[in-house]
């Protein structure tokens, strides 16, 4: 597999932010916010795949994954009111969340443009062949 640039860079994101940060509330606001809105993201692509014709025992992982999601997004929600005490703590915890979130977006981007060009690929070529 190679992942792409966009990969790469959610990847570097997240262990910046997770590890190597000196900060503990940068890896905190951006893991809760990516928690907090990953329901979301998954439903939209459970519904994707489902309308692509993927059976149900095919995206049992969505489905499990969407449940579990929503469990933690409402903990690190509950968990980032405890830590956030000051306007140091909510710009911190903010500017790490949008972060992550800004390469996730970048990374959808990235897939949605791939899966274009090959779209675009695949027209030329059977218009080539007709």
């Amino acid at each position: 597999i190679d992942p792409t640039p966009c990969t790469l860079h959610l990847l570097n994101t997240k262990v910046l932010l997770t590890h190597l940060c000196s900060d503990y509330r940068q890896g905190f606001g951006g893991f809760g916010f990516i928690e907090i809105s990953m329901p979301t993201q998954m439903k939209a692509i459970l519904s994707g795949l489902t309308n692509s014709g993927m059976s149900a025992e095919q995206t049992i992982f969505w489905d499990l994954h969407i449940s579990i999601d929503e469990r933690h997004g409402e903990s690190w929600f509950h968990e980032m009111r405890e830590l956030i005490s000051c306007e140091d703590d909510y710009r911190t915890v903010l500017n790490a969340g949008l972060q992550l979130l800004e390469a996730r977006c970048a990374l959808y981007d990235d897939v949605y443009s791939s899966i274009e060009q090959m779209r675009q690929k695949a027209h030329k070529n059977r218009k080539a062949t007709v």
